[in-house]
């Protein structure tokens, strides 16, 4: 039986932990309000506030008249989870930035020694169709951003995975969708559009190459402008110029 102090919070850290112990595994379906508060020797008020913290988080899916369930574990649990912490204080989103750096890093390094030339085909024609868009667009609207985002998002996931390092992919697409939100703040600032064309061909210029220093160095050289967007749409710091990187090089 849970005790009395701090309810909500037992009830919270109870169920997380038998989801965490593999106790309740996804797809479990947990007992109704009245037996579940009977069993843990609680009221209902605070075991709905539990059962809706770990919604919230993506642990849980609560269907109206359908009851409760234990979620799959996939790349969306996590963003929930770092969109969380971020709504509690914003400005991890800089730490969290700072992480994509070396997951991002390290992606395209290990991509750049066992790409297949199936993932090269799908990075060269993701890259293409964004250089189109932007070659034919003077002016970007929401729509356009959006699409553009979106290509952005298949770019990195499409190196990650041809990294062949499932962790890297499933931390790598849950950090991006958690940043999605500050992503598209980036693509106000002028000549981005333009720009990350330029830091996305010199990084698949270096993976095809397999120049995997040169694939590394460019990533982070590429989320750092990006950091650099973020910070001047935000108006929260002075922002390094992002300028435009040097000429491509050949590898």
């Amino acid at each position: 039986m849970i005790e009395k102090k701090y309810v909500s919070q037992q009830i919270f850290d109870y169920l997380f932990n038998e989801i965490k112990d593999r106790k309740l595994i996804p797809g479990d379906k947990l007992p109704n309000e009245r037996q579940l508060s009977e069993t843990l020797g609680v009221s209902r008020p605070p075991l709905r506030e539990a059962l809706k913290s770990l919604s919230h988080l993506g642990l849980l899916t609560i269907k109206h008249g359908g009851g409760t369930y234990v979620n799959n574990y996939d790349d969306e649990f996590l963003s929930s989870i770092l969109q969380y912490l971020m709504v509690i204080n914003e400005e991890l989103i800089y730490d969290l930035i700072q992480v994509r750096k070396v997951l991002e890093a390290e992606a395209a390094k290990l991509a750049s020694l066992v790409a297949s030339d199936k993932d090269l085909i799908e990075m060269d024609s993701i890259l293409m169709e964004r250089e189109r868009i932007v070659s034919e667009n003077k002016v970007f609207s929401n729509d356009i951003r959006d699409e553009l985002n979106h290509l952005d998002y298949k770019f990195h996931v499409c190196i990650a995975k041809a990294s062949n390092n499932k962790i890297v992919l499933a931390f790598i697409a849950s950090i991006r969708n958690a940043l999605a939100v500050h992503q598209n703040k980036s693509s106000v600032v002028n000549n981005m559009p333009e720009l990350v064309n330029e830091y996305h061909r010199r990084i698949f210029n270096a993976i095809k190459g397999k120049n995997a220093d040169l694939a590394s160095s460019s990533m982070r050289d590429h989320i750092q402008a990006v950091e650099n967007a973020i910070r001047e749409s935000d108006e929260t710091v002075p922002s390094e110029s992002t300028g435009r990187i040097n000429p491509l090089v050949s590898v």
